[in-house]
């Protein structure tokens, strides 16, 4: 099946990678405003340039699309290239809130086409090892998630720009939230958040807390830190029975640790490239077309999560005013 690439950036280099290895799918053209970073793409590749959007759209030998361009106009190009009769995978965030979501399903149910976000860090085995201890019942009903992460890695580009939907909870926000709507389902009940911006050059946030209720009884809080000069702990997860704590380089090394009020104890320490599963995406839209299987992400799960991110950013704009999602 021919797929094609729209914006070759960080992001959009990596799902060049991803694709060409991906049995099922050729790697065939790619579209970018920058011309450099098309020519590099295609002469890594061995791929066809499109020189504007409009001719990759024309272009029915393209069953499929990944959209890899700035946050604020993943809605947009989405809807043009589902109304083009092409599946569309759509980098983080799927869109900025509900609304852009829901023109992007409407887009892919009348044309009976797939629009699936790219929630890859679902696969992280940080949170995957996390679940498994969580769903085992070793910590008992959970009540406290706290995720955060972050470093002294200032953002550059067009991630600076309010207009192009830079900032730290447009950027890892999605990841942080469909770790939670795996974890929970998408039934939370209220959200609220919190922005704030250090780095003058920055029209964006570059730190943002988000809360989220599931039920009476349960608070998640996720927080990212573009400035913060020590690593923070990254889970910290508390239970009716036991408590958990991961901390450490996600990226590198990390040791997962829980207690229990009986006494038992664990502790892990790991590398990720040691225990990183592979991405089943790509291999999954493949499968799915061919009638081999379920979706490993689904539309429902990126308005869910364009949803929540939605709330998070409209409640920190009104000061974290507690924004309902019943």
């Amino acid at each position: 099946m021919d797929w094609a690439i729209v914006g070759v950036g960080g992001s959009g280099r990596g799902h060049a990678k991803d694709i060409a290895k991906t049995p099922g799918l050729n790697l065939v053209g790619i579209f970018d405003i920058d011309p450099n970073a098309a020519e590099e793409a295609a002469a890594a590749y061995g791929m066809r340039i499109y020189p504007t959007l409009d001719v990759l759209l024309a272009d029915t030998e393209v069953k499929g699309v990944t959209l890899a361009t700035p946050s604020a106009l993943h809605s947009r190009d989405a809807v043009r290239l589902l109304d083009a009769g092409k599946h569309v995978l759509v980098e983080k965030p799927f869109a900025l809130d509900e609304a852009q979501a829901r023109t992007i399903e409407d887009a892919a149910r009348r044309n009976d086409r797939l629009a699936l976000p790219f929630h890859n860090r679902r696969w992280d085995p940080d949170f995957r090892m996390v679940l498994e201890v969580a769903r085992a019942g070793t910590l008992g009903e959970v009540r406290l998630v706290r995720s955060a992460l972050g470093g002294p890695s200032p953002d550059t580009g067009w991630r600076l720009k309010k207009s192009m939907g830079g900032g730290r909870l447009n950027d890892w926000g999605p990841h942080l939230l469909s770790q939670m709507c795996e974890w929970f389902g998408p039934k939370a009940i209220s959200a609220s958040g919190y922005v704030t911006t250090v780095n003058p050059e920055n029209e964006c946030d570059d730190l943002f807390s988000a809360n989220l209720r599931f039920g009476s009884d349960v608070l998640v809080t996720l927080t990212m830190s573009g400035f913060s000069h020590l690593l923070l702990p990254r889970w910290e997860v508390i239970g009716s029975e036991g408590t958990l704590q991961l901390n450490g380089d996600l990226h590198g090394e990390f040791t997962l640790t829980w207690k229990r009020k009986d006494g038992e104890e664990f502790s892990r320490t790991v590398r990720r490239k040691e225990v990183m599963p592979p991405i089943p995406i790509y291999t999954g839209i493949v499968d799915h077309l061919e009638g081999r299987g379920a979706l490993p992400v689904t539309l429902e799960e990126g308005v869910t999560v364009s949803r929540w991110l939605g709330a998070v950013r409209k409640s920190a704009e009104a000061g974290g005013a507690m924004e309902s999602l019943s």
